[in-house]
């Protein structure tokens, strides 16, 4: 698909944007050295509440500020008001995890692109005495069938989180409509996951939660997960940079340098370093953080290129040639076989992004900017040794255990 032609006012927020986009990352490619960010610079993250509630935001964000020297603002609330709040340009960035969704708020216009940058699992939580007979079971579908049968308590966050969208996607595949039983059985919150957990665990009702907000909840009570490792419970979370050409205010090149710390080393092992009572809570699969330290710089070289500058200031560009020391990491979940977490997928496979019908200019998708996606037909045989090694899953033990 083309671009659409900028008009003379889009080439100026265009040049604006590249003029700040060398302050904005200058510290991700300058080791160790002093933020070059503007003092007191900040975005808007709109997040979903889960990445709050445990813990992992108070963790990534005071290494990345450091870092750049960019405050980042978290307001966290369910994925569908998250969405929602960025298509009306109240924020810069958006960190959520329902991927047909993300992906049609770039479609729309309203995001620059899509990347995976970590995972984990939902689970079906209950009180110990099992009502429903669901213990044990891995099959999330069959569960929430036996759990309408038998009229026991469901509590559903019904806020249109990602969660919500979730649990009402495995209603419909298990063919009920659990509306009719709306203040009966089933019992919709309008709420956060950590007060519709409270709300199941004070009236004996079975919740789907995340299994990062379950294991840093502490009001479990006797409640145990009673359905774990359906593949159909795979968690993606996904981060776009709200697109300023739909709004021109977004500050575009803080929070591609925000993405871009993510997307890399340093981003996807903070993400891995997380834990919680000894336990990994989110797992980083970002297919596209081959551009090593210096992806950010490469964006805001084209920026640059795009800009009324002159040449002398590109030449003070360094990172161009610098090779990736990203591992590959894969763009679904834990492995075949494995005997926890969400379940089979397609193990180490090519890397892959989410398209993007176009983007402002100055910002080029990370795989151009990393050479090129790895193709499976044509990798050699030592290569596909090489990326096997190094795979998140390719080995070892499964990246998701179980909790009780």
């Amino acid at each position: 698909m083309t671009a659409p032609e900028r008009t003379p006012g889009e080439n100026v927020v265009n040049a604006g944007f590249a003029a700040t986009a060398m302050l904005a990352v200058a510290a991700l490619c300058a080791g160790a050295g002093a933020p070059a960010a503007r003092a007191g610079e900040f975005i808007v993250v709109q997040s979903t509440t889960s990445t709050r509630n445990t813990g992992l935001l108070d963790h990534l964000l005071p290494e990345f500020t450091a870092r750049s020297g960019i405050e980042v603002r978290v307001v966290a609330v369910g994925t569908g008001q998250a969405l929602g709040n960025a298509r009306n340009g109240d924020g810069d960035v958006l960190l959520v995890h329902a991927k047909p969704a993300e992906e049609k708020f770039v479609a729309d216009g309203y995001g620059v692109e899509r990347f995976d940058l970590m995972y984990n699992d939902f689970v079906i939580v209950g009180p110990a005495g099992d009502p429903a007979g669901v213990a044990g079971m891995r099959d999330a579908v069959a569960g929430f069938a036996r759990i309408a049968r038998a009229g026991a308590a469901f509590a559903s966050r019904g806020d249109d989180s990602g969660t919500h969208r979730k649990e009402l996607g495995l209603w419909k595949e298990a063919g009920i409509d659990p509306a009719p039983a709306s203040g009966g059985w089933y019992r919709e919150t309008g709420s956060g996951m950590g007060a519709t957990l409270n709300l199941a665990v004070g009236m004996g009702a079975y919740a789907l939660t995340d299994r990062a907000t379950w294991t840093a909840f502490a009001n479990k009570g006797d409640f145990t997960i009673h359905v774990e490792g359906d593949a159909r419970l795979f968690n993606q979370y996904g981060v776009i940079l709200v697109d300023p050409r739909k709004h021109p205010h977004v500050k575009a090149a803080a929070g591609q340098a925000f993405i871009d710390w993510l997307l890399g080393p340093e981003g996807q092992r903070a993400i891995a370093s997380f834990r919680v009572a000894g336990r990994q809570l989110f797992f980083p699969n970002a297919a596209g953080s081959a551009a090593g330290r210096c992806g950010a710089r490469r964006i805001m070289d084209d920026a640059v290129a795009s800009a009324p500058l002159r040449p002398a200031h590109r030449a003070t560009l360094p990172c161009r040639n610098e090779p990736s020391t990203t591992p590959t990491t894969p763009s679904t979940g834990p492995r075949n076989g494995a005997t926890t977490g969400p379940g089979s997928t397609s193990g180490c496979g090519p890397r892959r992004r989410a398209s993007s019908p176009s983007r402002p200019a100055g910002i080029r998708s990370r795989t151009a900017r990393s050479g090129g996606r790895i193709s499976s037909a044509r990798e050699t045989s030592a290569a596909r040794r090489r990326r096997s090694r190094s795979c998140w899953e390719c080995g070892g033990t499964p990246r998701i255990s179980r909790s009780t």
